[in-house]
């Protein structure tokens, strides 16, 4: 995989819209702020970076190497400990285990098995700990933000990603006393970054033939002149949380 692509993903992407304390808040936990959480499909890192602002330490594993090694190069120094390992198999991070007081699936809890999962976490004496299951979606009920999915779409292809009704429905199954909440936020993006949204997230996809670049920048200078305002224009997101305790039922 590009190295290049994948960090340019990891910053394209919105930023959260809440704080880690202030989330953990909002989710109504009678528990204190989980100070090592355990990050599960950390990626290239944008999510473990995140919780370490108000962490001591986070404990982040991904199951693809290029993204650990993207994350180490680019995070070094900081209190997160990058682990190549898939949510299936977490006895890699044994060693550090014991520090773990919260998971963390930061649009990541869609590609998990949850049964083995669950199982892995047992093994770890970790299944007894509050999940927290995030994801960040366009908010298509803004017509902008819909023409911009459109072109999304367009130059990714009509298979990206998964339904978002499906994988929340996902963790609303898979959790004991589920319960979620919902955050909006609107980021400005210029041509520039929205060519980097679309460019970066092809990352994942690398089988799929390249694009034609000058059409998607048509298509981008057309939609920030019909649509922005200032040479930019204003994509809404919906963040979707759904927290609990991850049960023993398979998915």
């Amino acid at each position: 995989m590009n190295e290049d692509l994948l960090y340019r993903y990891n910053h394209s992407r919105p930023h959260f819209s809440q704080h880690w304390g202030s989330l953990w808040s909002d989710l109504g936990f009678s528990l204190p702020l989980p100070k090592y959480p355990l990050d599960i499909g950390c990626g290239t890192g944008r999510s473990s970076f995140w919780l370490s602002e108000e962490s001591e330490g986070v404990v982040a594993v991904d199951p693809v190497k290029a993204h650990i090694d993207v994350a180490r190069k680019h995070l070094n120094g900081t209190n997160i400990e990058f682990h190549h390992t898939s949510a299936e198999d977490l006895s890699a991070i044994k060693s550090v285990s014991a520090k773990v007081d919260a998971v963390v699936f930061s649009g990541s809890f869609d590609w998990v098995n949850t049964y083995q999962t669950h199982n892995s976490l047992k093994r770890l004496g970790l299944d007894h700990l509050p999940v927290v299951c995030l994801w960040s979606w366009f908010n298509t009920s803004d017509s902008t933000t819909r023409a911009w999915y459109k072109i999304f779409r367009k130059h990714l292809g009509a298979l990206y990603g998964a339904d978002a009704n499906e994988v929340i429905l996902k963790a609303y199954l898979s959790l004991d006393s589920a319960r979620g909440s919902e955050y909006f936020i609107s980021i400005p993006y210029s041509a520039d970054m929205l060519f980097d949204f679309v460019l970066s997230s092809s990352y994942w996809r690398p089988s799929r033939p390249p694009w034609d670049g000058a059409l998607l920048k048509q298509d981008i200078d057309n939609f920030i002149k019909e649509r922005g305002s200032g040479g930019v224009v204003q994509i809404n997101f919906v963040e979707i949380v759904v927290n609990g305790f991850l049960n023993e039922k398979p998915s």
